[in-house]
Order: C-alpha cells, then sequence, then structure tokens
C-alpha cells in the first residue's frame, strides 16, 4: 500500500492529494459532515466565540525545563517510527490540562511548534483555543494557523462561523490550501443549514476550482446531515455511544463509494463496503473528551482520521476530524476488459 503525505504536516504532495478522485470523494465528500448534537447552540467554550462555561481546572505553573526536554521531544518526533509521534500524541491527550503551559512553551521552539498545536487543537479548552488563536498573526512560516481553524468547529456561535466563513472566502488569496480545508471541514462539522446560502454565495467568488468543488461538497453534505440529525434527534432514545457517534458521522455515507452502488439501506452499515474501525480510543483525565483513531476503508483504498469527541450531558459528539494518510490498495476498482478481439 501506497502512503499519501500526513495532510497534517502540509507537506509537498498536498497538491497531488487535492486533484486525486478517490482522495476527493472520501476526504472532500465522504468525510465532511457532524454527528448528532453538533449543531447546539451552546457546543463547547471560547471567550469571544460562547458564553465561558465550566472546565477542567487550568493550571499555570510553568515548570523551569532546560533545552534537552525540546530535544527529546524533536528526537521522538522525527523518528522513522511513526507510531512513537502517535503514541506521544495519545499520552500528552491523556495527560490533559496540566502540560498546556509546557506545551505553550514548545510552541515557541519551531522543532516541536507543529506537535504542540496539534495537541493544543485536540484539547479544545479555552486556554488551548485562546493559544492557537494566536497562531493566525504567527510570523513563522509553518502554516500552523491550520490547528486553530481546524478546531473552532466544536462551537457553533455567529462568530464562529463568520470567521470560517471568510477564511473560506480569502481562498484564492491563501497560500496554503491546508488552511481552507481545514475552515471547510470545521463549518460541516457544524452542519447548520443556515450556513448553505452563505457557502453557495462563498462559492460564486471563489475561481480556484479545487476551492469550488469542495465548496460544493460541503454544501451537499450539510444539506443531508441537517437532516439526518433532526431525524435522529426526533428517533433517538438513549445515551449516544462513541461507537454510535462515530458510526454517525460516517454512516451518510457508507452507502456511497467510489465507482459503485450499494443496494439497500443506504443509512445501514451492513449494507456497505465502506468500512468504519476505530483503531484506538484514548480518553482525557476527566473522561469528557477522548481521541478516536479511525480507519475508513473499502476494497480500493483506506483513510486514517483522528477525531476528537467531546461528552455533552449523556452522549457524546465529534468536535473536530483530522486527517492522518490516504493509503491506495492493489485491489482498485477496475473497469471490466474488454471482449477478445476475433
Amino acid at each position: 500500500m501506497q502512503k499519501a503525505p500526513d495532510l497534517a504536516s502540509g507537506g509537498s504532495g498536498y497538491g497531488d492529494m487535492r486533484k486525486n478522485s478517490l482522495y476527493s470523494r472520501m476526504c472532500l465528500a465522504s468525510v465532511f459532515g457532524a454527528v448528532m448534537g453538533l449543531s447546539a447552540p451552546n457546543a463547547g467554550s471560547f471567550p469571544g466565540f460562547v458564553n465561558p462555561q465550566d472546565e477542567i481546572e487550568e493550571f499555570d505553573e510553568v515548570q523551569d525545563f532546560g533545552g534537552w526536554a525540546v530535544i527529546l521531544l524533536d528526537e521522538v518526533l522525527n523518528v522513522p517510527n511513526r507510531a512513537a509521534r502517535d503514541h506521544l500524541l495519545r499520552a500528552g491527550f491523556a495527560t490533559g490540562p496540566r502540560i498546556l503551559p509546557q506545551l505553550e512553551k514548545a510552541l515557541e521552539d519551531d522543532r516541536t511548534a507543529e506537535f504542540a498545536a496539534q495537541l493544543l487543537a485536540f484539547m479544545g479548552n479555552n486556554r488551548a483555543l485562546r493559544t492557537l488563536q494566536k497562531l493566525v498573526d504567527d510570523p513563522r512560516d509553518l502554516g500552523l494557523k491550520r490547528f486553530f481553524y481546524g478546531a473552532l468547529g466544536e462551537f457553533n456561535t455567529p462568530r464562529t462561523r463568520q470567521t470560517l466563513l471568510d477564511v473560506v472566502g480569502r481562498a484564492d488569496d491563501e497560500p496554503d490550501p491546508i488552511v481552507t480545508e481545514m475552515a471547510i471541514l470545521a463549518l460541516t462539522v457544524l452542519a447548520d443549514p443556515s450556513l448553505i446560502p452563505l457557502l453557495g454565495e462563498v462559492r460564486g467568488r471563489t475561481l480556484d476550482p479545487v476551492i469550488r468543488d469542495d465548496i460544493e461538497n460541503a454544501i451537499e453534505v450539510i444539506r443531508f446531515r441537517a437532516n439526518h440529525l433532526e431525524k435522529m434527534r426526533t428517533e433517538a432514545k438513549g445515551d449516544v455511544t462513541v461507537a454510535q457517534a462515530l458510526e454517525a458521522y460516517f454512516i451518510a455515507d457508507l452507502g456511497r463509494v467510489e465507482g459503485t452502488e450499494v443496494e439497500g439501506d443506504a443509512t445501514d452499515p451492513s449494507s456497505s463496503p465502506l468500512k468504519v474501525e476505530i483503531e484506538d480510543l484514548t480518553f482525557a483525565p476527566n473522561s469528557s473528551r477522548a481521541l478516536a483513531r479511525v480507519r475508513l476503508s473499502n476494497p480500493a483504498a483506506a483513510a486514517i482520521y483522528e477525531l476528537v469527541l467531546q461528552k455533552r450531558g449523556p452522549s457524546w459528539v465529534v468536535a473536530s476530524v483530522w486527517m492522518v494518510s490516504l493509503q491506495e490498495s492493489e485491489r482498485i476498482f477496475q473497469p471490466p476488459s474488454p471482449p477478445p478481439s476475433e
């Protein structure tokens, strides 16, 4: 299997991935969307975006640690074994807000800034979001503001929606296409039908054909998700588990696969060749947030995602989604062979 460049890192191979039709269907069209409850008006807490709510205790003590700590972190992040970085992310997520001061320090060093920004986006509390917001004007050429916009889908407020719409509206002038993609993804996580006409206006002003397609896909998915989520709220019985929330995130696309049409109920996961598998699940210290590594696959390809979930009341909802990689199998869909010539 051939592994695509890490989307979160903004590698040089991203431009080719954006033009890949399978990637476009599985990542942009298929994965854009939201899980039940994401359009709740008080979803999350971020000063300036929504009214503050209770959250985990924050720790202000910044322990003095020397250059050895950054060197150690940098060495772990750059070993050939990708699992080292993945385990480090999960260890940090499981530790929670206690390491916020250390992450803020790591954000200042170019060698560890990307890792710190990703982990802060996973944590998603007020202090983490305030820190990430400063990256919008970061003078370094590291492309870190994408983590701030990617995390904003957790906060459904007028200011959040307008901020993300403004980012998408500047797509033609944005040198880093991942920034725009993350803003579009965050908007679809909101699953707010009021965004549909606004996104239509932005699409009409956008010149980049890839971004125009992404916006069109987002509009389609928001429309479907809004209807689906309303039905789920009406019919839902009992609490929503982590597994149910993850399945609901992808359920609209379980009956739609590149080059195939699935017969039967499109919302019945058992009837689709597209499978959703939880490869890893890590909980924050107070068990109010979870980090899930999810594999979305069909016989032709597999896409790996990190999804952050938050517990709101008795139920779990998806707060943000981050693509890790796209892998294409040798078992790809092939057109029928032509009959032998006589």
